[in-house]
C-alpha cells in the first residue's frame, strides 16, 4: 500500500514538511489517480457484470414472454378454429333446416293454389249450370207474357222478344228492304226514262233551232235576190224610156 493509501496520510501536511528543492510533489499532480482508476475499473466491471445480468434476466423474461404469447396465441387459434367449426356445423343445421321448412311451404303452397284451383272450377261450373238452366238468366221470354192477353207482357219481368217475335222482325225487316231496293231501282229507271227524254228535248230543240236559223237564212237570200232583181228591171225601164 502506497503512502497516499494510507488513512493517516494528509496531503496538506505533508506538502508543508517538503521544502521547496525536495520535488516530492509537482503542482497540480493527482496523487489518487491510480486508485480512482482501479476503482472505476471495480466499478466498471461491476456495472457490466451487472448489464450482463440484467440482459440475460431481460432474455430470459422476454423467452418466458414469447412462450407464454406463442402458447396463449396458439391456444386462441384452436378456440377460433374450434368455434368456426361450430358455426360452420350450425350454419350447415340452419341451411338444412331453412330447405326442409321452404320444401314444407313450397309444398303447402302447392297445394293450397291446387285446392283453390279445383274449387274454381267447381264454383265456375255451378255458375255455368245455373246460367244455363235459371229463367232470369237465360232470359226466357216465356216468363214475361202478360195473364191478361198473349200480346201483352209483364213490364217489370219483360225480357225482350222471342226467337220467333226476332225473326218476324228480320222478315220485315227483310222486306222492307226488297220494297226499298225496288223503289231506288224505280226512280233509278225513271231518272234514266227523264234524263232520255230531257236529251230529246234538247236535241230537238237543236234541230229546231237550226232549221230556224236556215229558214232565215233563206228569206234573207231570197230578198237579197228579189231586192238585185228590182234593182236590174228598175235599171233596164229607166235605159228603154230614155232611149
Amino acid at each position: 500500500m502506497s503512502h497516499y493509501q494510507n488513512p493517516t496520510y494528509n496531503h496538506a501536511q505533508m506538502k508543508n514538511q517538503v521544502g521547496v528543492s525536495n520535488l516530492k510533489m509537482l503542482d497540480g499532480e493527482d496523487l489518487t489517480a491510480g486508485d480512482r482508476r482501479k476503482l472505476q475499473q471495480l466499478q466498471m466491471k461491476d456495472w457490466v457484470q451487472q448489464q450482463t445480468q440484467e440482459n440475460q434476466q431481460k432474455k430470459q423474461l422476454n423467452k418466458q414472454i414469447q412462450q407464454q404469447y406463442d402458447q396463449q396465441t396458439l391456444q386462441i387459434n384452436q378456440s377460433l378454429k374450434e368455434l368456426e367449426e361450430e358455426q360452420y356445423r350450425r350454419r350447415v343445421e340452419m341451411e338444412i333446416a331453412n330447405q326442409q321448412i321452404n320444401n314444407q311451404l313450397a309444398k303447402e303452397k302447392q297445394d293450397r293454389e291446387e285446392y283453390m284451383a279445383r274449387q274454381a272450377q267447381l264454383e265456375k261450373k255451378q255458375h255455368m249450370e245455373e246460367i244455363l238452366n235459371n229463367d232470369v238468366w237465360t232470359e226466357n221470354t216465356a216468363t214475361c207474357q202478360s195473364a191478361l192477353a198473349p200480346h201483352r207482357v209483364i213490364p217489370y219481368h219483360y225480357k225482350g222478344m222471342s226467337d220467333q217475335q226476332r225473326q218476324e222482325i228480320r222478315n220485315d225487316q227483310a222486306k222492307q228492304r226488297e220494297q226499298n231496293e225496288q223503289k231506288r231501282q224505280q226512280e233509278k229507271e225513271d231518272e234514266k226514262m227523264w234524263a232520255q227524254y230531257n236529251e230529246h228535248n234538247r236535241k230537238q230543240l237543236i234541230i229546231q233551232e237550226r232549221e230556224k236559223a236556215r229558214k232565215l237564212q233563206t228569206l234573207r237570200n231570197n230578198q237579197k235576190e228579189f231586192n238585185l232583181l228590182s234593182q236590174t228591171e228598175q235599171k233596164l225601164k229607166l235605159k228603154n224610156e230614155y232611149a
